[in-house]
């Protein structure tokens, strides 16, 4: 069911349902579980989900933006936007 093995660096998001998300150790679901970017820093990778799914929400919730479908049709400013090899 997963490829995952005691000491993987992994993240996720949480879940309302089960408290205790800021402990060291945490049982979890593996299926909502993703395996850390080693390009990460373990804050940066706990802060992900949360800045990941705010993203999506916005574009897709909020502007509407059609999801999988390719449009010739309006442009998308990022500011401060960049890739994860841009950081030094």
């Amino acid at each position: 069911m997963n490829d995952f093995t005691p000491g993987d660096a992994v993240f996720y998001a949480g879940a309302l349902n089960r408290p205790g998300a800021n402990s060291e150790l945490h049982v979890v679901d593996a299926r909502i579980v993703g395996r850390k970017p080693v390009s990460l820093s373990f804050s940066e990778a706990a802060a992900l989900p949360l800045t990941a799914i705010t993203a999506w929400e916005l574009l897709f919730n909020r502007l509407g933006v059609p999801y999988g479908v390719e449009t010739s049709t309006g442009a998308l400013l990022i500011v401060n936007g960049r890739a994860a090899s841009d950081r030094s």
